[in-house]
Order: structure tokens, then C-alpha cells, then sequence
């Protein structure tokens, strides 16, 4: 007996301009296809339902966009197993294989591969426990704990648009999704189909999807390099696939899965059935609540940094100032300015600029307490507010962060360094006078020759140089 589950994914399709089977080769470019005796093809070895290939056996979705590459040619194509998609690539750089079924550009890759356009642009998602929130705006992963697989062309995506987030590196899916169901990260990062897949035939009633980032993952041919009749070969098979076709392959492997009872009960039918529909509820409140969302991240993330506001910074601190006084505990506060930032600006352009506060930014975060606050407060200004903190330990927290920003460029030419005020709560302290102090001591800190640290104290101030 048999019966069918939905087998959930959301796939964007490049559409092609082309819809004929053949393709207008040059002189040369059929020369060339007549000298060759094969093309060898690297695939992924298990990414499904990409790709796997197993005893020389291509399958899944690209298999059948490289079939129709082997039939247009009319060339035999020889399969290579090119193993997890960190060693995957170097296969071409070793000359062992001509083309590379499915991969993504970066600049290492560019050295010693060409790339033909994308031919399937993927959303990206992600898996975590079923017990976990929907995250509806990626900037809810903030010091989380992410996997994702090493040597991926997507590892650039995340390092670059979300610096905040911790990725830990995976040799495959299912390693990833293996680290999330152990509880050692909180979610794994990769193509929506690939969830899908694996989620329905290994972590029903486990894991799910929990959110999409808005970047998709542009996938495209490999061509070893040097190679340009190749290369122009391959774009105009990939240029020549028809939306019908395209189609017909996503219907194939995007549509209703049969599966024997004996790999599913009913409990996992209805598990699976549970799970598709709170997904997409869940992907449904995502889109009706959007709006909202990001009202409220504009409301308390800076834009630029990705770090706290000072709107919500005071918010914050109000209330740290209320806990530290009704649990009689201590509590300090580290107000920090780049020194000579404008010099940035005038000298390399106000995006190196930005591109050094993000820096500056992760910086900090790094090496902060998991129970400290940090914030932007306005310009080149930030602060951090450091519960259960007493003076001396802010201080040491203050004096350890200049130190490690005066060793680092921040991708300028020369060392930069920076100021800090530091003041502990006292009696009958408000948000004003609390702030004033540490504004206080950085003022020291600049009219003393900058890069140091000022404690503001109960008694006199204690300086650093």
C-alpha cells in the first residue's frame, strides 16, 4: 500500500529567452565539439534534490538540465564524484574534470573558473528545532549560532550582508541539519529545496523551516578556465533551455513525492501534512506581519551597523538602571568615540567609511560579554552598557577593547584608536547624569591626547594612557 505526502519547496526558475533545441554554433565552436572525445562533468556527491551522484549514477534536478546539455551536443559526458562542495571546486583547478554541474562565483574561484549565467537561482532558508520561533526578519538571528556548508558560494553572502551572525562550518546537509538536531547550533543555513528534501525523509516532527533570507542563491556551469569556446558553448545551452522546459523539470521534482509505508506510518503522514501547513502559516504571518517588523527594527537596530539604536539604547538603560537599583547591584556603562574619524571620510570616501564602522561595530560585539549591551549612540560614538558590572571591571573591559582596536586597520592604511568614558551607577543617578558622566570622561580622554580610558568615579578620576 502506498500513499502521498507534500513534499514542500519553494523554487525560483531563471526564465530563458531561447526555446529551440539546437543552438547556433560558431565554425569554431563546432570544431571544437568535433576534436573532443568527452566532457567530464564534477557533480556534488549528495545534495539533494540537486544533485547526488552514486555508481556513476547522476540524479536529481540538475541531472536533467546536464541531460539536455548531452543530447544538444551530442558529446558522451563522463561523471565525476567531486565530493562536499568545499573540495568540489578544486577538482577543475586540478584539471580533472572540464565543467562543474552546479556552483556559485567567488573570487577565489574566478582564478581558475569561468561561469556561465545562472541557470537556477535558489532561496536560502532556514532549518532549526520545531520548538524554535519563526524568524520573520533576518536580523533576529543577531549572535546566533548558524551553520552552513564550508566553501559554499553563500558563506560570502551571509559574511558579508549579516556580520553579526556566528556560522559555524558543515561538510554537507545533512551534517548541518545533524548539528541542529543535536542542539548544537541553532540553525542551519542552505538551499529551501535541500531543507525540504531532507526535513521530509530524515527530521520529521524534528526539525522545520524557520525563516528565508532575502538574498537568492545564484547557481550557474563551472568551465575550467582558458576555455572560452567552451564557456560560449555552455551559455548557449543554458541560454537555450525554454521556460516549458524548465517547467517540466521543476514539475518533476517539485510536485508530489509516493513514498512505501514501510519507510513512513501514519504518524509521519500526518506529521508531514502538520508541518507543511504550519509552515506556510507561519511563511503567511511572515508576509502580513512584514511591515510591522521592520517598522520595529527601524525602531531599534541602526541601519548601518546592525548593533542597537540610542533610541533603544535608552530604553534600555532606563530600565538597567531600575533593575541595578531595586537588586541593590552594580551596574556601569562605556561610552566610546573613534578618534579622528573624519580623517576617514576625507581620505578614503564616506563607504569606506561606513564599511569601517561596520568593522568597528563587530569589533566590539566580538569581544564583549554575552550579558553586555552594545549600541550605536550617534555617528562615530557607541556605547555599551555592562550589567553587574562595577567600575573596575568596566574599566578592564574599556582598556582591553582599546588595545585590540589599536592593532587593527579596519581596512584603512594605518592603525586607528579610540576614546572611552566609563561611569558606575550611583544613588539617585537618572539616564541624564548617568550618560553625562561617561560623556565626561571621554571628554578627558580627547583633551588628554585620546586613545585612553577615563573613569569617571565617586571620587577622582582614574586614567589610563
Amino acid at each position: 500500500m502506498r500513499f502521498k505526502i507534500c513534499f514542500i519547496v519553494i523554487f525560483l526558475i531563471v526564465p530563458m529567452l531561447a526555446s529551440a533545441q539546437d543552438i547556433d554554433l560558431s565554425d569554431s565552436e563546432k570544431e571544437y565539439i568535433e576534436n573532443i572525445k568527452s566532457i567530464k562533468v564534477c557533480c556534488s556527491s549528495d545534495w539533494m534534490p540537486l544533485e547526488k551522484l552514486k555508481n556513476e549514477l547522476h540524479e536529481g534536478i540538475v541531472s536533467d538540465y546536464i541531460k539536455v546539455f548531452q543530447e544538444t551536443l551530442g558529446v558522451p559526458f563522463e561523471f565525476i564524484d567531486a565530493g562536499c562542495l568545499e573540495d568540489s571546486p578544486g577538482k577543475i583547478k586540478d584539471k580533472k574534470c572540464d565543467i562543474f554541474s552546479l556552483t556559485g562565483a567567488t573570487e577565489q574561484r574566478q582564478e581558475y573558473m569561468d561561469f556561465t549565467k545562472s541557470y537556477l537561482d535558489m532561496p536560502v532558508g532556514i532549518a532549526t528545532s520545531v520548538n524554535e520561533t519563526f524568524y520573520a526578519n533576518i536580523a533576529m538571528l543577531k549572535d546566533k549560532k548558524m551553520a552552513i556548508i564550508k566553501g559554499s558560494s553563500y558563506v560570502k553572502v551571509v559574511e558579508k550582508n549579516y556580520p553579526n551572525i556566528h556560522l559555524v562550518y558543515v561538510d554537507s546537509s545533512r551534517h548541518g541539519l545533524e548539528m541542529v538536531r543535536l542542539g548544537k547550533v541553532d540553525g542551519f543555513i542552505d538551499a529551501l529545496p535541500s531543507l525540504s528534501y531532507h526535513i521530509q525523509n530524515s527530521y520529521v516532527g524534528m526539525l522545520k523551516i524557520s525563516g528565508k533570507f532575502n538574498e537568492e542563491w545564484a547557481l550557474s556551469v563551472g568551465i575550467k578556465k582558458d576555455e572560452p569556446l567552451l564557456l560560449s558553448i555552455f551559455e548557449k545551452l543554458v541560454a537555450s533551455i525554454s521556460t516549458e522546459k524548465h517547467q517540466e523539470i521543476m514539475n518533476k521534482w517539485v510536485s508530489i513525492q509516493s513514498y512505501n509505508t514501510t519507510d513512513y506510518g501514519r504518524i509521519n503522514k500526518i506529521l508531514a501534512i502538520v508541518s507543511c501547513l504550519l509552515f506556510f502559516v507561519a511563511y503567511r504571518q511572515y508576509m502580513l506581519s512584514k511591515h510591522n517588523t521592520e517598522l520595529k527594527k527601524l525602531s531599534s537596530i541602526d541601519g548601518l551597523t546592525g548593533i542597537y539604536n540610542r533610541m533603544w539604547l535608552d530604553k534600555m538603560l532606563i530600565k538597567e538602571i531600575h533593575n541595578a537599583e531595586r537588586n541593590s547591584r552594580p551596574l556601569s556603562i562605556i561610552m566610546i568615540d573613534i578618534d579622528f574619524f573624519k580623517d576617514v571620510n576625507d581620505k578614503f570616501g564616506h563607504q569606506a567609511g561606513d564599511r569601517f564602522l561596520k568593522k568597528f561595530a563587530l569589533l566590539l560585539d566580538d569581544n564583549i560579554r554575552i550579558s553586555d549591551i552594545l549600541g550605536r549612540y550617534g555617528g562615530e560614538e557607541f556605547l555599551i552598557i555592562c550589567r553587574e558590572t562595577d567600575l573596575n571591571g568596566a574599566y578592564s573591559l574599556a582598556n582591553a577593547l582599546r588595545i585590540k582596536i589599536e592593532l587593527e586597520t579596519f581596512g584603512v592604511d594605518s592603525a586607528k584608536t579610540a576614546s572611552f568614558g566609563v561611569a558606575q551607577l550611583r544613588e539617585n543617578d537618572t539616564l541624564e547624569t548617568f550618560l553625562k558622566r561617561a560623556d565626561e570622561g571621554l571628554y578627558i580622554a580627547k583633551k588628554e591626547g585620546r586613545n585612553r580610558v577615563v573613569c569617571q568615579s565617586l571620587d577622582l578620576p582614574k586614567k589610563n594612557s
